[in-house]
């Protein structure tokens, strides 16, 4: 157990979507199951037959596009120092450019700009 005081919070925000997908999966599996039965008349169900080359061939192709398909941003973002992308550096404001001009988010402008500081205010650091 956590010495963490939210470790309880945590702990059920983390299991009660865990529980509700298992319910769901739960229902969609005796919906299955019924539509089975219903479909088959009742009869008895002697084997099932499952395509394990094709399966395997299918979790190869979807890993290959995977790691296919992630290998350009990880190339990207490996020639950044960390701190520049911590900070919000230049792949940061790349990718999100076009909020300014947004037309669906009116709000998105005004939440960039930077907020002056009061008259009798000064400046600690960089």
């Amino acid at each position: 157990m956590s010495s963490h005081p939210d470790s309880t919070v945590v702990d059920r925000q983390t299991v009660a979507p865990l529980s509700a997908n298992a319910d769901d999966a739960a229902a969609v599996a005796a919906g299955f199951g019924w539509a089975l039965i219903d479909v088959t008349g009742g009869m008895e169900i002697l084997s099932i037959v499952i395509p394990w080359p094709r399966l395997a061939e299918t979790l190869v192709v979807a890993v290959a596009a995977g790691v296919l398909a992630a290998t350009w941003p990880a190339f990207r973002v490996s020639r950044v120092p960390v701190l520049e992308l911590v900070r919000g550096g230049p792949l940061m404001r790349k990718s999100h450019a076009s909020i300014g001009r947004s037309k669906t988010h009116p709000g998105a402008q005004a939440s960039q700009m930077r907020t002056p500081l009061p008259s009798n205010a000064t400046m600690v650091g960089p």
